[in-house]
């Protein structure tokens, strides 16, 4: 299959999923909402890396769950709530002016239920995902939900919202999210993305100069996390994520365009590379390899103060429940249904302790 007839089948697309516009989704974006549908593919594939026991996990917690779709009026809202507490110094549910959170998420999702995770203070994301929420019964309960179909994520500084909503009827999207990492790779980058349909026969990241056949390394080959590392290219490096699937045409995601990695380079261009321009090999089963200083480190609202692995003091802040009081380090809400808005409440996190996730 040549380029332009690459070109021609894609344009064919119903959506144009994945594109960004207005600066989103954002690298951090993209790698917070990849690492929460890496862990609701295959929650227990991460057992040795979350930084608590699984023994808490409920049946249905332990049970995988299509990866959640990137909606951009989730994303607009969570980025917009973490600036708000970013620029004030707090951290709550409400907003900074005391908007409420139903009032202020509702106008971005035309769906039936919503919920909100928040955080602060953790390193990166895949740190507040593994080590925070999936460590606390109501956070987890949020990420693992199957009530959920969409969510948003917004990152400012070291504070982390995540917006969840159900019920907006969007078209299902084999590949939910996809990113590079790190995002400034030197040396060597590795892909990461979620699959979610008949298994690919064919998968696989596509630069301007090579064609990187993707490993599934957690889950299953219709529900999975795959990968590949490679040497990072020099400059500007577009990429995208292409495949097939038994009876399909070629799809990609983002459906036009493509994401873009590199020192001072924008994150997206309208023009996608050609290094896949051959399209899959027909002889290829596609299976692959089969804010402010705190008075103590209680980070996770148990009582006690945190410590790495190592034993040495841990860095953090206490929390509370009301966002007047100092330091809430966890923070969720769930609202179902519009006319539910008004019966919102903070609830509490349950322990945790930090350990180093690899990247």
């Amino acid at each position: 299959m040549d380029t332009t007839a690459i070109s021609a089948v894609l344009a064919l697309a119903a959506v144009n999923y994945g594109e960004v516009q207005q600066g989103r989704p954002s690298w951090s974006q993209r790698d917070m909402q990849t690492a929460t549908n890496l862990v609701r593919v295959d929650p227990m594939a991460w057992a040795g890396d979350y930084g608590c026991s699984t023994a808490a996990f409920t049946s249905s917690e332990r049970s995988d769950k299509p990866p959640l779709l990137y909606h951009d009026g989730l994303t607009e809202i969570a980025q917009l709530h973490s600036q708000d507490m970013a620029a004030h110094g707090f951290m709550g549910h409400d907003s900074w002016n005391g908007t409420s959170f139903g009032d202020r998420v509702w106008p971005y999702y035309p769906g039936s239920t919503i919920a909100e995770n928040v955080a602060w203070g953790y390193a990166d994301s895949a740190q507040v995902v593994w080590q925070g929420w999936m460590c606390s019964a109501d956070h987890r309960a949020n990420i693992m939900s199957g009530a959920f179909t969409d969510l948003g994520c917004g990152v400012q500084d070291a504070y982390y919202t995540q917006d969840f909503g159900g019920g907006a009827g969007q078209p299902h999207q084999p590949v939910a999210m996809g990113v590079h990492s790190p995002e400034r790779p030197q040396g060597a980058v590795t892909f990461l993305v979620t699959f979610d349909d008949s298994a690919p026969t064919w998968f696989a990241v596509e630069t301007p100069s090579a064609c990187l056949d993707l490993e599934r390394f957690v889950g299953s080959e219709h529900r999975g996390g795959w990968q590949v590392q490679a040497s990072a290219e020099a400059g500007c490096v577009p990429y995208r994520f292409l495949w097939t699937s038994h009876g399909s045409e070629l799809q990609a995601m983002p459906t036009t365009g493509a994401y873009q990695y590199g020192a001072g380079c924008d994150p997206w261009v309208a023009q996608p590379p050609q290094g896949c321009s051959d399209g899959p090999d027909p002889t290829d089963s596609g299976q692959g390899d089969t804010g402010e200083a705190c008075a103590h480190d209680d980070r996770n609202c148990d009582g006690r103060p945190d410590r790495p692995v190592d034993g040495s003091p841990g860095p953090g802040c206490g929390c509370s429940g009301n966002p007047t009081a100092a330091g809430l380090w966890l923070g969720l809400l769930a609202l179902a249904g519009p006319g539910a808005r008004r019966r919102c409440s903070v609830q509490e996190p349950g322990p945790t302790s930090p350990r180093a996730l690899p990247k």
